[in-house]
Order: structure tokens, then sequence, then C-alpha cells
């Protein structure tokens, strides 16, 4: 028997416990992500790392295209196991790990502190915490803040409370995946030990910024207020940087006494009951405080993320819009077309709060950011390119970390392939974003052929979805899972490895599933299924006659009166009209929102009670005028695009009407509407009103197999 004592280091431990609880090759730059070292490095460290596992009668093999194993008697290997857990090894510190290290000490110490602590506590030299302090000195002045150094007194940090409580924020989401926490909140609502559910999800240098007692308290209220009573339509990621946001500010706020003026308090309580209610349970919870500023701060939280809660009430249109132009822009530079609904509806989807977070100066944290770049690297480039160009029309600058988010988007079309025979049904839950899900759900169809992927759902949704949906053979998921069927779940990282589709492959060998697999469901559920798609295809159908029967162009020389008083008297006599003055007021309304301006082309829409039905009127000026725009700035419009929806209308025959607006990224579709006759226009319209109806017929037969 060998002595259970392994003299390894940190960095060695690590990767031989990697190694020898995998049953399947790892890839060396899989290790070398996880360790954040360099490849080569990692290749060094197995030299060292095979003496000793042959003393144990194992070895190192390399699998070509496939990685490394450790190979031998299973009994050895659970020697190794044990050896490993009993040994200590020596603390050891990547360069990175060190530098994060040193950023979360600098932001937690109140006073100036040598660099000779900081030799200590990593186990190097002070010459290299010098040269790791010029390092990171660029990334605290990104926040604006300065990190000083003087002889004789120490190292210290100068700046505002708010730009040091960004940096916390910043440092603790962009090294921790959203899946971390989710699990970490998933076990705190199973009355998990909390020190030691802390201890699993969260790497201890990041605990150290946060109190792990506040962290508990403040997910139990906001878990009672919003998540279990679903008074908001808050993501899962958006709920982490709620929690973390309030667990910084109770702790960095706890000496200050604050007295809110009867006034205040209900002004909060009527016009954010939301937020009120989750003020008024910390400070009775935690006997906390919160100023002005921190609720102002959570009202953008709660409410500037939210489309259903007094958020900016973006303009569908131009959303939509915007969303066709980038993915346009970015097929001409990866020379491919998509064409994909859902790539539209995704993007759509998650813009819309993106929008309103850039907008309001919320910080978007993205932790997958430096594999993407790296990953897919043509990909996120050609949205580099295309989300400069948006950013032009937004007039908001568009980060790093938002483009990441994009490039999923973008990349779950650019790598799926043309649909295959399958016969396994799966799902996909993920707590990264629809645009992770998407890309998983690509690259699981495009390498796996007898899978299908049938619908992405978020983890706190999973459990209602299992109930109101037929039976399905896998559960592909970044996020443990509580109280779900393990037999049939297969756990990946947001990124998809290659070591994990051949874990995928492995699951459905061990359940029995592969190309013969056929499915003998009941065919009452599916026919069920189809009366819905026939009843949503016709209600495609309807808008579509609705449009193209309701289609109107008037050529003007000069308007005299005020626009929308014109647009009235344009009006009078239509059929489909019930008030003028009701749509009138409806488009002044939409319009106070912000402007939609292409091309000196003004799209003025609405939902209206006044009309019968959807209508297009094209008003062509002679003369330009000048039209106020958003900001106070005034543009020339020399046509009128009106729009107009019943309000009680279903929603495919709004997003119907939206697809002519949409088409107005195309340079021909806007030169007929300017210079062709009625006729022309018509019959334009009619053409990508038809093509949009047959794609959204082939995508409800997509998503449906049939």
């Amino acid at each position: 028997m060998l002595e259970n004592k392994l003299f390894l280091s940190g960095r060695q431990s690590l990767i031989l416990e990697k190694l020898i609880q995998s049953e399947t090759p790892v890839e060396i730059q899989e290790i070398a992500d996880v360790l954040h070292i360099s490849t080569r490095t990692v290749q060094r460290e197995l030299v060292q790392i095979k003496p000793t596992l042959k003393k144990y009668g194992l070895k190192v093999v390399k699998k070509i295209r496939a990685g490394v194993l450790i190979v031998g008697d299973q009994e050895r290997k659970k020697e190794v196991w044990k050896d490993l857990i009993c040994s200590k090894p020596i603390k050891e510190y990547s360069p990175k790990e060190r530098q994060i290290g040193l950023i979360c000490d600098l932001l937690q110490l109140i006073e100036p502190t040598k660099i000779y602590f900081f030799s200590k506590k990593y186990n190097v030299t002070e010459a290299t915490i010098s040269h790791d302090l010029d390092l990171i000195s660029p990334w605290f002045e990104t926040f604006h803040i300065q990190l000083v150094k003087k002889p004789g007194l120490g190292i210290y940090l100068k700046g505002d409370e708010s730009n040091l409580r960004s940096a916390i924020t910043a440092i603790v989401h962009n090294n921790t995946l959203p899946e971390s926490w989710i699990e970490l909140f998933q076990r705190l609502e199973e009355n998990q030990p909390m020190e030691l559910s802390i201890e699993e999800c969260i790497p201890e240098v990041y605990r150290e910024l946060i109190d792990v007692q506040i962290l508990s308290k403040v997910y139990q209220v906001l878990n009672n207020l919003l998540i279990q009573n679903k008074r908001t339509s808050l993501t899962e990621r958006d709920i982490i940087n709620l929690v973390i946001h309030l667990v910084l500010a109770i702790e960095r706020n706890k000496n200050i006494k604050v007295n809110k003026a009867e006034e205040d308090l209900k002004k909060l309580k009527d016009e954010y009951p939301v937020v009120y209610d989750i003020v008024y349970q910390l400070e009775q919870e935690i006997d906390t405080h919160f100023p002005t500023n921190e609720i102002e701060y959570i009202i953008l939280h709660v409410y500037g993320v939210n489309s259903g809660l007094n958020s900016i009430e973006y303009d569908e249109f131009k959303l939509k819009h915007y969303v066709k132009r980038f993915i346009q822009r970015t097929e001409e530079v990866l020379g491919q077309h998509f064409s994909d609904e859902s790539l539209v509806e995704g993007l759509t989807k998650h813009f819309a709060p993106a929008l309103n977070r850039l907008i309001k100066n919320l910080a978007i944290h993205n932790p997958l950011l430096p594999q993407i770049k790296r990953d897919y690297k043509q990909v996120y480039e050609a949205c580099v390119i295309s989300a400069k160009k948006l950013s032009e029309s937004i007039g908001v600058s568009i980060p790093e970390s938002e483009i990441g988010y994009l490039a999923l988007h973008i990349g779950a079309s650019f790598f799926s392939s043309a649909e295959d025979k399958r016969t396994s049904k799966a799902i996909v839950v993920c707590a990264s974003g629809f645009g992770t899900s998407r890309l998983i759900a690509a690259k699981i169809q495009k390498e796996l052929e007898q899978i299908e992927i049938i619908d992405i759902v978020s983890s706190t949704e999973l459990s209602n979805w299992i109930k109101s949906h037929e039976k399905i053979d896998l559960i592909i998921s970044t996020v443990k899972l509580v109280n779900v069927d393990e037999r049939k779940v297969c756990m990946v990282s947001p990124l998809l490895t290659t070591r994990e589709i051949q874990q995928i492959k492995e699951k459905l060998q061990m359940l029995g599933l592969n190309e013969k697999t056929q499915h003998h469901e009941e065919k009452e559920p599916e026919i069920l299924e189809s009366k819905g798609d026939f009843l949503t295809i016709a209600r495609y159908g309807e808008a579509m006659m609705q449009l193209v029967r309701n289609i109107s162009v008037e050529d003007v020389e000069a308007i005299k009166a005020s626009v929308f008083e014109f647009i009235f008297q344009s009006f009078q006599g239509s059929p489909y009209v019930k008030e003028s003055g009701q749509i009138i007021n409806d488009l002044k309304a939409r319009e106070k929102q912000g402007s939609f301006i292409i091309d000196q082309i003004a799209i003025v829409h609405s939902r209206s009670t006044g009309t019968r039905e959807m209508f297009v009127r094209v008003i062509r000026l002679a003369e330009p005028l000048s039209w106020k725009a958003d900001n106070d700035t005034y543009h020339p419009v020399a046509i009128i695009l009106v729009l107009v929806c019943p309000k009680d209308a279903p929603k495919e025959h709004y997003i119907m009407m939206g697809e002519i607006s949409s088409s107005l990224i195309e340079e021909s579709f806007v030169e007929t509407i300017k210079m062709s006759s009625e006729d022309k226009i018509k019959r334009m319209i009619e053409h990508h009103l038809l093509q949009s109806y047959q794609e959204k017929i082939a995508q409800i037969h997509k998503e449906t197999g049939r």
C-alpha cells in the first residue's frame, strides 16, 4: 500500500482531479481554460504528474483529436482519488488568479496595505506583486478608479463609492457564470447548509466581497416578492444582477442612517409598488436603510429592464428594423444568408431589455466573452462590425459584453445545419441567455443527427413545462436541476465542448436511444397541436389579405395644416375606419414615445379602436417637410407611411404589419415606395407579405416536425 501523500502542486492536483474523474478523454485546451494557463503549461504539468501515476500502475495516454485520459485499473484510480483528497497540495496561483485576487483584495481594503502583505499571501516576490499591480491598474482606470502606490504607506484605491461598487459588480459577474448563481439560489430554496452551498458554487476569492448571510436573506425576499408571485418578467440573469446589487448596497450602506419622508414613501408605493415592497421587506428583515439614490437604482433594475413594468416602451417596428439591419449587415460580412425566423425573434426578444439597460447606463456583464471571442472568432468579429453600424442608428455605444451575446444568436444560425430525421426528443435548459441556448441547440443538432431539440426552457419554468408537454427523452442543461428524472439529464457548459458532445452520445446509449429509436405517441395531442398551428397560419393569412386589400397611395403637393390634421382628413370616407379622431389620438400618443424615420420615410403607426381592419397609407410629399424626431432633432421627411391595426387584433396581425416597415432595409423597396406607381407599390408590398407568410408557415412546420 502506498503512502497516502501526494507531493503535487495545487495546479497539478487540480489537473489530476479533473482527469481521474473523467471516463472519457479531456481536451488539453479545456484544462488550460479552467486553470487560466496555457496549453504548454498543462503539458509540462502532465509530465510532472506521470511519475506519481506510475507508482499506482496508471498512465496518461493522449488520444488524437480527443484529449488525454488516465488508463489503468479502476481500483488503483480510486486509491489515487482517496490520496488526492487526503493530501494538502501546495497553494499555487496562476498569474490570472493572482491578479484577480489582488483586485478583490484592494476593493475590500479600507486602508493602505504594504506590498509585503500581498507577496506573503500569494507566495511570490514583491517584484512579482509590483508587476501584477501595473497590469491591473488599467482595469481600475476603466471604472475611473486610481490605484495608488505610496512608498512607506502602501497600496490603496482612490475613487467614488459608485465606481468602486461598479468594479466589485464587474469582477464578480465577469468571472462567475450565471449557472453558478442559479445553482446557489436553488440550494438556498432547498434549505441546504448555506456555507457549504456557497463554497461549492462561488469561488473563494469572490466570497470575500459578498456577505453570505445578507445574500441569503436578499434572495429569500426577492424569491417571495418577485419570482413566486410572478410580479415581473425579469430573466434569471436580471434576478442575479439585482441580488448582487442589493447585497453590495446593503453591505456598503450599513452605517448610513436615512429618514425617508412619508410623501416620498407614498409616491414610491403608488408609482413603483414592486420596488416599495422590496425596500420595505429588506429594511425589516436586515435592519438596513436605503437612501434615495439606491432606491432609484433598484427602480432601474426592476423597471428599467422589464417590458412589463413602466419601462421605456420601445417602438416594436423600430426595434425589429434595427434587428433586421443588424442581421443583414452581419450576413454581408460573413457571406451567408440566414433564412431563420427564430433568429429575428430571438434577437428582438434579447435586444429590447438590452437596449433599455444601455440607454439607462446599466452595466451588461458577460463572463463568456473570452470564450466567445476565441471559439467563435469569425462570428464575433462580424458582429463587431455590424454593432458599430447599429450603434450609429440607436445613438448608444454597444459594449463588447453585449456584442458577445449578439454573436451567440448569430452563431446559432451560422452553425445550424439542415434538418435531419430526428428520433430522440430533447430540450435545452440554460441560464446564460436565449442566444446561448440557441447556439447549444444548433451545435447539438449539427453534431448529433438523432436528436431533435423541441424547445428551449428557462430553469425556473422547467417544472411547469414538463407538466404541460409531451414526454421527452433528454434534458440538456447548463444548470443543475432539482425534482427531475436525473437519468434524463445531461449537464454541459454554456459553450458546449467536444467532450460534452461525446457525453451526450454516451447518455443516449445508456438510455437505449439511438438512430433506430421510434416514438409511439398517441395521435390526439399532435392533432390538437396541429389545430393551434393551423389557427396561427390562418391569422397570418387573414392579416396579409387585410393589408393587401387596404393599401392606398396619395401624392401631395404641400401640407398646409399640421401633419396629423392632414392624416385625419385623408381617413374620411374609408370603409374600414370607424372613428378618425381616435386613430389620430392613438397615432399621436405612439409618436410621443419616439419617432421612427428611415431614408426620409417617417413611419407613423399604432393600434387603435378607431379602425375595423388593418390598413396602410403611403403619403408622398412633393417637397420634404422638417419632422421633429428624438432628442429634439429635426429630419427631412418626403414620405409618411401610416400603419394602423385594430386594438384587439391578434398578435399575428401586428407581426405581419411590422413586416412592411422591416422591408425598408432593402434599397429596392425604398426606391419603389418613393418613385413607383400605386399599382406597383401594392404589388411589391403584396410580394413581401406573401414571402413573409410562406417563411412563417415553413418555420411552424419546422418547429412541429411536419
